[in-house]
């Protein structure tokens, strides 16, 4: 190779390398104003207590590849036909909805964890479980965070982005950080039927209110599997980014989680945004609502579902559609996000923030 190509190379390596931050000075569609641009991050995440960038390296997207073929498979009931969890419900499809149940807590088991089921009722009768694994926190274990993703679907559809992405995405941040423990205690949970009410969702809410436990935030992973040619129609940037949204209330988590993918993804565009949820209703919906409506900070965490894939709620949301590359930055982006909100210590009394 002759040394101009080489240069060439080393260049185009270079502009790779930090495509997420270069990104920012391409925004330029109506939701600009809402974004967290990095002269407003206001934190500095550059020293944590723990390896950010080692969390970010362990995540595997071979594994995220296979949580994500087997979780949509098993949407599949017993006669073949896709799983649906309304009030109409099968045997057939709601013992497919269970065996969801158990790869999700096999997997958390296989990690290390103690795994409990939470049953959630549906008015139909049927029952699925919360499915939930605790990461206990160094040192204030009884301050949580909520990690969630919804397991079931729309009953046309395997749901390989909505939402077997993301469960596969929660599941390989369990693994990453079984041996990171952070100062305030991970809860990793598996909702059932966020597409029928957010019953699962809601329930993990109150019930966590109703004990006066302390909630330090909450993430809903809502498809993180999915990307097109073209830009969007929000940012005006092409459809491969990771959205962050916070609710006003939520902000500081929004300015933490975007300095965090900044510092530690930066080739990967997953921009933070601050959004009033009356003003725009569609950011609702997802299971971070039950935290909103309490009063808890919470961040959906999305490659912006029915506005970018046209699979939505079909029987083409399957997994060949999907960018495991993409769902692999998306979950490493989460990670450092994690990772910098559960370690920092702005204000610099030598205890964590997210202690309270």
């Amino acid at each position: 190779m002759r040394v101009a190509g080489v240069c060439a190379l080393a260049l185009a390596l270079l502009l790779t390398s930090c495509i997420g931050r270069t990104r920012y000075s391409e925004i330029d569609g109506p939701l600009k104003d809402a974004v967290v641009f990095p002269d407003e991050f206001e934190v500095d995440v550059s020293e944590l207590s723990v390896d950010a960038g080692a969390l970010v390296e362990a995540v595997d997207a071979a594994r995220l590849r296979w949580d994500v073929t087997v979780v949509a498979a098993e949407r599949r009931g017993t006669d073949g036909s896709p799983l649906d969890l309304s009030a109409q419900a099968t045997q057939a499809q709601h013992d497919a909805a269970l065996r969801a149940v158990r790869h999700i807590g096999s997997q958390f088991r296989a990690a290390g964890y103690a795994v409990r089921n939470d049953d959630v009722a549906h008015g139909s009768g049927a029952v699925l479980p919360n499915v939930i694994a605790d990461l206990p926190g160094t040192a204030c274990s009884e301050t949580v965070f909520v990690v969630g993703a919804h397991y079931d679907t729309e009953n046309n559809t395997t749901g390989a982005d909505d939402n077997a992405s993301a469960v596969a995405g929660m599941l390989e941040l369990a693994r990453v950080m079984r041996g990171t423990p952070l100062p305030m205690t991970l809860r990793f949970i598996g909702f059932p039927y966020e597409e029928d009410g957010r019953l699962g969702s809601r329930q993990v809410a109150q019930r966590l209110l109703e004990a006066g436990t302390s909630v330090a935030g909450m993430l809903s992973l809502e498809m993180i599997g999915y990307t097109k040619p073209g830009d969007d129609a929000f940012l005006g940037v092409p459809n491969d980014y990771l959205a962050t949204v916070a609710n006003p209330p939520s902000a500081y988590l929004a300015k933490v989680f975007g300095a965090a993918h900044y510092e530690y993804v930066p080739n990967f565009f997953a921009p933070a945004a601050v959004i009033d949820p009356e003003a725009i209703p569609d950011v609702k919906n997802s299971d971070h609502l039950a935290f909103w409506e309490r009063g808890y900070p919470a961040l959906l965490v999305t490659d912006t579902a029915y506005f970018r894939n046209p699979n939505y709620h079909t029987p083409n949301d399957t997994v060949d559609t999907l960018d495991i590359g993409f769902m692999a930055d998306s979950t490493r982006a989460t990670a450092a996000g994690l990772a910098a909100f559960g370690t920092l210590d702005d204000d610099g009394d030598g205890r964590p923030d997210a202690c309270g």
